[in-house]
């Protein structure tokens, strides 16, 4: 979605009229899709990861926490733009869209490699 703010300004020194800026402001949304998980623990955590999947977890708003996976490349990818870190995501988790966000991220230390997200309800 693309949304255009219009700016006035004060008159420019080499002209009598005010000028006006036009600005356009991408607003993203970011809407993933999401499976919950049964195998818990270290190793069914090594065996996602090895399988391009990120374990995460979404907590919140009253209700019980709930793990889930969620696609590696593609949080790698929306994870580079900063609006990833600042909006609401929807995760579709098994059909229901939540309203989620970001709360912490563990990252490989070496890797460029996702380990583990946190999501908080909204």
């Amino acid at each position: 979605m693309i949304v255009c703010a219009l700016v006035l300004r004060g008159a420019d020194r080499s002209q009598s009229t005010p000028y006006i800026h036009l600005y356009e402001i991408n607003i993203m949304s970011f809407v993933f899709q999401a499976e919950v998980r049964s195998d818990l623990g270290k190793g069914a955590s090594r065996r996602l990861r090895h399988a391009d999947q990120v374990p995460a977890i979404v907590y919140g708003a009253g209700k019980e926490a709930q793990s889930i996976t969620v696609d590696h490349k593609k949080f790698i990818l929306a994870q580079e733009k900063p609006e990833f870190y600042e909006s609401v995501l929807t995760l579709v988790i098994n059909g229901e869209e939540v309203n989620v966000k970001v709360k912490a991220i563990q990252r490989h230390p070496v890797r460029y490699k996702l380990v583990h997200l946190d999501f908080v309800r909204v």
